[in-house]
């Protein structure tokens, strides 16, 4: 019986490339474990995930989220590489709802820091081009540190290398691009230190006061 042989067609070496190119990047964004713990914690109604998100978490290789981390839902994580190796979240610490944490570098949440819903938390950036292209395609991570008992309002926004020192409250809503002292009350957009935060459970802290204008004006406490 006579064979049939059929030539067999190489792609061009660009197109070789090209594949091998997209595979990487495949593998780079897939982080398979960690969509897996969300996938198992998905039927899970909103903050009773939070008693076994830690553990799922560790399983798929997050070491660095201690067991006593309090995590209210599945996280949305992005990043490229070994992300797990890139989070630290404390004993007592509480992450909310819907937060977004961007793992190009190491993001640390310290002991009882507190991440409100909507919060977003980005280590990288690109760096600024010309004026027909300013947003070049090199990234550039910067790690972000949120110190012990810090607690980050609704719908924050916290920018690479940013250090929210001990003890510090940023506001709702606040675009945080630099790093901030212990002990701060940070508000605005961009934000800014308005105000030192004292000690005692039931001190508010302070508040800005503006006039018509928009202007501040004063700073009084609540």
């Amino acid at each position: 019986m006579n064979m049939v042989s059929f030539p067999v067609r190489t792609p061009p070496a660009r197109h070789r490339s090209k594949l091998v190119e997209m595979w990487g990047g495949l593998r780079a964004c897939a982080h398979t474990r960690y969509r897996l713990a969300n996938l198992m914690a998905k039927p899970l109604p909103d903050f009773m995930a939070g008693f076994f998100m830690s553990r799922l978490y560790r399983a798929a290789g997050f070491a660095g989220i201690e067991r006593g981390a309090f995590i209210s839902s599945p996280l949305r994580l992005t990043g490229t590489g070994r992300i797990e190796d890139n989070l630290f979240i404390a004993d007592g610490a509480t992450v909310s709802t819907d937060v977004t944490i961007n793992l190009d570098a190491a993001v640390t949440l310290g002991r009882h820091a507190t991440v409100s819903p909507y919060v977003r938390i980005y280590t990288a950036s690109h760096r600024h081009g010309p004026s027909e292209h300013r947003c070049m395609p090199e990234v550039r991570a910067r790690p972000v540190v949120i110190e012990e008992g810090c607690w980050i309002g609704l719908g924050a926004l916290i920018t690479p290398g940013v250090v929210v020192g001990r003890g510090s409250v940023v506001s709702a809503g606040a675009v945080l691009s630099r790093s901030v002292p212990p002990d701060s009350f940070v508000s605005g957009n961009p934000a800014a230190v308005v105000g030192k935060l004292q000690d005692g459970p039931d001190w508010m802290g302070p508040r800005p006061v503006r006039g018509a204008d928009g202007k501040l004006v004063r700073r009084g406490a609540q």
